[in-house]
C-alpha cells in the first residue's frame, strides 16, 4: 500500500511583487514547526514540491532527511496535473509527500473522499492500493486530515 501525504503550504504573507515570490508569514513558520513534529516518524521517502517560495519554505521547515524534487509543474496545478506528477514518483517510494497549492490540492483530497477544503498547512493522508504510475485521486482513500494547530 502506498501513502500520499498532501500538504498545503503554510500561511504566506499577503503581498509581494508576484504571487510566486510570496514567503511564509510568522504564523506560517509556526505552522510548519508544529507540522514537522507531527511528521517526524512518518518515514516519507520522496517529496514533490512546487517551486513557489512559500512551498519551498514549507518543505524546508519540515526538516526531512532528503532533498525534494522541486518543480514548476506543481505551482497552482489542477487536480489532473498533480495526479500526473504523483504518477512520476519513483516506483520504490512507498510514502510520497506533495507540497503545493489550492484549489488543486483540495480537489485531489476531495476526490479521495475528504469532506472539506485544506487550510494552510493542513495535511491529508491518502492511501492507494497500486503503483504510483496508476495513481488517480478517485482510487485513493483519505484516511486522515492533520491540522498544524498553530495560530
Amino acid at each position: 500500500m502506498k501513502r500520499l501525504y498532501v500538504l498545503r503550504h503554510a500561511k504566506a504573507v499577503g503581498y509581494t511583487d508576484t504571487d510566486h515570490e510570496r514567503s511564509l508569514a510568522e504564523r506560517g513558520f509556526r505552522q510548519v514547526q508544529n507540522m514537522s513534529s507531527k511528521l517526524r516518524d512518518s518515514a516519507i521517502d520522496y517529496a514533490l514540491v512546487s517551486d513557489a517560495e512559500r512551498t519551498r519554505q514549507t518543505f524546508a521547515g519540515l526538516n526531512l532527511p532528503f532533498t525534494a524534487h522541486v518543480t514548476r509543474e506543481a505551482y497552482n496545478a489542477t487536480q489532473d496535473q498533480l495526479e500526473t506528477l504523483v504518477r512520476l514518483s519513483p516506483a520504490d517510494a512507498t510514502k510520497v509527500l506533495l507540497v503545493a497549492h489550492n484549489p488543486g490540492l483540495s480537489d485531489l483530497v476531495s476526490a479521495a473522499g475528504a469532506s472539506h477544503s485544506l487550510s494552510t498547512c493542513d495535511l491529508a493522508i491518502l492511501e492507494f492500493d497500486g503503483e504510483w504510475i496508476d495513481f488517480v485521486g478517485e482510487l485513493a482513500r483519505c484516511v486522515e486530515i492533520v491540522h498544524p494547530d498553530a495560530e
